[in-house]
């Protein structure tokens, strides 16, 4: 009994040793704020008439992201010559973007999931729950609770974040004629109805339309330099459209 016991120990020691190394090595990997990006379609922009530039960005999320997003996509297009101006009608270019998540990500959320649309502690007990020593009751038991414990002491020391910016993106570029398009409206009638209304309508501009997520991820995030972070990456990929 007592060497099975000391067996229990020593693997039960292995298993938290290679965990907490796995935990240390992402820890250092990701002890620098690193950001990624990713576009739905990649929209290619023609240009307009002028360089002048109408900008207008909401925030239908939880968090607010300062208004940063908005002032950084105006100045950086500024730098490059355009014209940023208050009116819609007559501008060159309209860009409106909408923010629909600016938060850190919660269980299951993923940056490919946004762009779209505990398990240590049963895996030793499943190991060490045969049938020796005190039989599989007791094997699993103590399977459980090493596993727990080495999980939990190295997850409360060191745990990698991640803050996601989930934004949709529509810009419209005026052109020299007018072109046909249809205005369509969907609106559910109870669970099973659907009524579609579809009106024609005249415009004289070309529509581009994509949904863009931000992410960075960092051991211990810092939540504010996060989000500014995001918020200005966010901005320099939509100017970097034009």
């Amino acid at each position: 009994m007592k060497k099975g016991i000391a067996v229990i120990l020593v693997v039960a020691l292995s298993l938290a040793g290679l965990s907490g190394c796995a935990h240390t090595v992402k820890a250092i990997e990701h002890a620098k704020l690193q950001t990624n990006v990713k576009m739905k379609d990649s929209i290619f922009i023609t240009p307009g008439l002028g360089k002048t530039v109408f900008v207008k960005v909401t925030n239908t999320s939880s968090v607010d992201d300062g208004g940063v997003i908005d002032s950084t996509v105006r100045q950086l297009l500024a730098d490059k010559g355009y014209e940023i101006v208050a009116n819609p009608d007559g501008a060159a270019y309209v860009i409106q973007a909408n923010v629909l998540h600016f938060d850190k990500a919660k269980q299951g959320m993923t940056p490919d999931g946004m762009l779209v649309g505990g398990t240590g502690g049963a895996l030793a007990g499943a190991v060490l729950g045969g049938r020796g020593w005190k039989g599989p009751a007791a094997g699993a038991l103590i399977g459980s609770v090493v596993g727990s414990l080495a999980g939990a002491a190295v997850g409360s020391l060191v745990h990698i974040d991640t803050f996601i910016g989930a934004i949709d993106l529509n810009i419209g570029v005026r052109g020299k004629t007018a072109g046909t398009g249809v205005l369509t409206t969907e609106v559910k009638q109870g669970a099973a109805a659907v009524t579609k209304t579809e009106t024609p309508v005249q415009t004289d501009m070309k529509t581009y339309q994509t949904r863009m997520v931000v992410w960075a991820q960092q051991t211990n995030m810092n939540v504010s330099e996060a989000s500014r972070e995001i918020a200005t990456e966010a901005a320099r990929q939509i100017a970097a459209l034009f």
